[in-house]
């Protein structure tokens, strides 16, 4: 139970022994207020997890020590024992007689371990000289059915991580870019996290996801640049979803994850943003020849999904947008979208960059605003802090490569000096009237 759980439940005692509430307001309080478990349970994951993972390497190398002196039957019955008990019990511990999820967990994490030993000790029994990935891949997909067997945070985790591996050993030493294990995170890990409640699975999932459809769908397109214009613009695609599904997801049954997808897209989205000010150009645009008109389609359909799910909250502005300023910033998002997606498809003429340069800067500078704005409206540190570290950032870098006057350079120095003390004294007197 976390600290913020059991101040609240203290709380509730003392108003029922003092008779401020009843007792079925009492009972109601702590029905409201229940924690879920998810979301604390590393300590019931971790020391399992761990001793399960260690005992498993134990068991792996006591079997390659005395693996030449077995028989090959003697050899195929440990490997199929020793996954039937792991499993068998776990299982035991989990019925409702027996309830102990650690100890369960743990053993099932020590049947996934014992299977992916097994996948390589068969293939070296029968000599089987077979594409190498592929064990990982068996190995993901066995976690992957455990995960939603039991269903378990742990095992989905480790699905997470194999099926990662898989994907990586094909594209850096087979070069295989197209072929689909963020298909795998996103239809088979992403949903179990939403299912599970699960913040931790969510985001490796998301981080896993991200890395691996970014380079498996751009990078093919993009010769072999791996940081070049078409995977800039499909990542930044990518955060732009993110953020709108943030605001979606505050009216489901898990509005936790919205922190999460904003966090992920918004850090992304601003990232890009402030790179696209600089790299924007005529000269970088991408041109499609008639003969491949139908990757047109296949780079627009970022833009075509932002531009639904935003749609979709904007439709839903009074439940999803909690704030006036949240709704306006949702246009700064969109057009930051839309300018990307047109400087770099249409290949405007080059004389004009500087139209798109400052358009994007003045968005990113608007978030900067924003963020400040907020922070010190909500008497938040970090919002204001975030704001003008960010602010301040442009500045410096424009700073380098604008300004050549030294007394334009001075000039700005000072500006920024007197709008970060102005900042300073409106957070201040904000939170002074807040603490009255």
């Amino acid at each position: 139970m976390s600290k913020r759980i059991r101040w609240l439940y203290n709380e509730i005692d003392n108003w029922h022994s003092e008779q401020l509430i009843s007792d079925q307001q009492a009972r109601q309080l702590r029905a409201r207020y229940v924690e879920d478990e998810q979301k604390h349970a590393w300590d019931k994951l971790i020391f399992p997890g761990i001793s399960a993972v260690v005992f498993g390497l134990g068991v792996i190398l006591f079997f390659a020590y005395n693996w030449a002196d077995m028989h090959k039957f003697l050899k195929l019955a440990l490997v199929f024992s020793s996954l039937v008990l792991a499993h068998g019990a776990g299982f035991y511990l989990s019925s409702p007689q027996r309830r102990n999820r650690g100890a369960s967990d743990g053993l099932h994490l020590l049947g996934t371990m014992l299977f992916g030993a097994g996948i390589w000790l068969i293939a070296q029994i029968y000599h089987l000289d077979e594409h190498y990935p592929n064990a990982f891949l068996a190995w993901g997909l066995g976690a992957l059915v455990f995960a939603w067997v039991l269903p378990s945070v742990a095992q989905g985790l480790v699905a997470v991580v194999l099926i990662s591996l898989w994907s990586g050993m094909e594209i850096i030493d087979f070069h295989q870019t197209l072929q689909y294990g963020w298909l795998l995170i996103l239809l088979g890990i992403i949903p179990l996290a939403w299912l599970l409640r699960s913040r931790s699975m969510l985001l490796l999932g998301l981080v896993s996801f991200s890395v691996l459809l970014i380079y498996n769908r751009a990078v093919p397109f993009n010769g072999l640049n791996p940081v070049g214009a078409l995977v800039m613009y499909f990542s930044f695609s990518l955060a732009c979803l993110y953020i709108a599904l943030a605001r979606l997801v505050q009216v489901t049954d898990f509005p936790e994850s919205g922190s999460l997808l904003y966090a992920l897209g918004f850090s992304g989205y601003l990232l890009l943003l402030f790179l696209f000010g600089f790299k924007l150009s005529g000269r970088h645009g991408i041109w499609f020849s008639p003969l491949h008109e139908f990757h047109w389609g296949y780079w627009m359909l970022p833009l075509v999904l932002v531009l639904i799910v935003w749609l979709f909250a904007l439709l839903n502005k009074d439940r999803v947008f909690n704030s006036r300023m949240r709704y306006r910033e949702s246009f700064l998002f969109m057009a930051a979208m839309l300018l990307v997606t047109l400087q770099l498809f249409f290949q405007l003429p080059f004389q004009n960059r500087w139209i798109y340069l400052l358009l994007l800067n003045g968005t990113y500078l608007a978030h900067c605003v924003i963020l400040i704005l907020e922070g010190i409206h909500q008497i938040s540190w970090k919002k204001v802090i975030l704001g003008c570290v960010l602010l301040s950032a442009l500045l410096f870098v424009r700073f380098t490569d604008l300004f050549g006057s030294l007394l334009i350079r001075s000039m700005i120095f000072i500006l920024l000096g007197i709008g970060l003390f102005t900042v300073g004294h409106f957070y201040s007197r904000q939170k002074r009237l807040s603490d009255a």
